[in-house]
C-alpha cells in the first residue's frame, strides 16, 4: 500500500558513526521510515554504488546471508563479528516457505523443520496436544477490521455505521474466525502495545441498531456486499458469521471472496 515518506530533511554526518538528521517539522514515525523491515531503510553508499542495487544485503545483525535460492530458499550464517559476545548461539538458519498450512504442519509434526512462524487457528489445540510440539503465544499487533468505503451512501452516514458496529458479536466472530485465538478490541491498537487503551468496544444491541438504521432512513435495512479475501480464511470464516448478524437488523450481506490479486 502507498506510504508516506518523510518530510525534506539535512543530513549531517558528524563521524564515522554518528549523522545527525534534521527534519523541518515534526516527524513522529521517523524511527520506523529508517529501521522498518520493508522500506528502504540506510544503505551503504558502496553497495549502492557497485552495481546500482542493493541486491546484497549488509548490515550488523547476528547472521548473515550464505545462500539465496530465489523465494523458495534462504540460508544465513553466523556473524563471526556479531557486537554481542557469545550470541549468537546458532551456527545457521535455514528458511524455507511453505505457504500451505497442512503442509507446513504436516513437515513440523514429521521433524522436517525445527520451527514454524505461524500455525492455522484449527490446528492449535491438537498441536498444544502433540508432545513433540511446543506451541508458543504472545500479543500481536496485528488486528482485522470491516473497511467501509464513508463516501458511499448508506454508509456515509454516522447512524448506519453505528448500527453495524451494534449488530456485532465480536466474540462470535472471534470465535468464527480464529477459532477463539484473539480478542476484542474497540481500535487498530492490540492488548500487545505499550500504547493500548483499555476501554469496552460497542456491545451487542440489535433494538438500537434497527433504531439506528429507521432513524438513518433505513427502516427495512438495504443491500451491501462483503469482500473478505480468500487468502485469508479467517476473514471468509468470519464474514460468514457477520452476514447472519447483519441479517438480525435488516441488512442483506452477499459474500464476494476473490482472489488477492483481484481483491486488490
Amino acid at each position: 500500500a502507498p506510504r508516506v515518506g518523510p518530510p525534506e530533511t539535512e543530513i549531517e554526518v558528524i563521524d564515522d558513526y554518528t549523522v545527525a538528521i534534521t527534519h523541518p517539522e515534526i516527524f513522529g514515525i521517523f524511527p520506523q521510515s529508517i529501521g522498518f523491515d520493508k522500506s528502504t531503510g540506510i544503505v551503504a553508499k558502496e553497495s549502492l554504488e557497485e552495481d546500482g542495487t542493493i541486491n546484497v544485503p549488509i548490515g550488523t545483525g547476528p547472521f548473515q546471508i550464505a545462500e539465496v535460492e530465489g523465494t523458495t530458499r534462504l540460508v544465513l550464517e553466523k556473524n563471526e563479528n556479531y557486537w554481542q559476545e557469545g550470541l549468537p548461539y546458532l551456527d545457521a538458519i535455514e528458511i524455507e516457505p511453505i505457504p500451505d498450512d497442512t503442509v507446513r504442519e504436516t513437515a513440523l509434526r514429521g521433524g522436517e523443520v525445527d520451527w514454524v512462524l505461524a500455525i492455522a487457528p484449527q490446528s492449535f489445540a491438537s498441536l498444544q496436544e502433540d508432545p513433540n510440539v511446543v506451541v508458543a503465544t504472545a500479543p500481536q499487533l496485528s488486528y482485522d477490521y470491516i473497511g467501509i468505503n464513508l463516501t458511499r451512501e448508506p454508509f456515509s452516514d454516522v447512524r448506519v455505521r453505528q448500527a453495524i458496529a451494534l449488530a456485532l458479536d465480536r466474540a462470535q466472530l472471534c470465535e468464527a474466525g480464529f477459532f477463539g485465538l484473539c480478542e476484542t478490541i474497540q481500535g487498530p491498537i492490540g492488548t500487545g502495545s505499550p500504547w493500548y487503551f483499555d476501554y469496552a468496544p460497542y456491545g451487542q444491541d440489535v433494538d438500537a441498531a434497527k433504531a439506528l438504521l429507521a432513524d438513518a432512513g433505513y427502516p427495512d435495512g438495504f443491500e451491501m456486499e462483503l469482500l473478505p479475501t480468500v487468502q485469508y480464511g479467517e476473514t471468509v470464516r468470519a464474514a460468514q458469521v457477520l452476514q447472519q448478524q447483519l441479517a438480525a437488523i435488516g441488512i442483506t450481506a452477499t459474500i464476494n471472496a476473490p482472489e488477492w490479486s483481484e481483491w486488490l
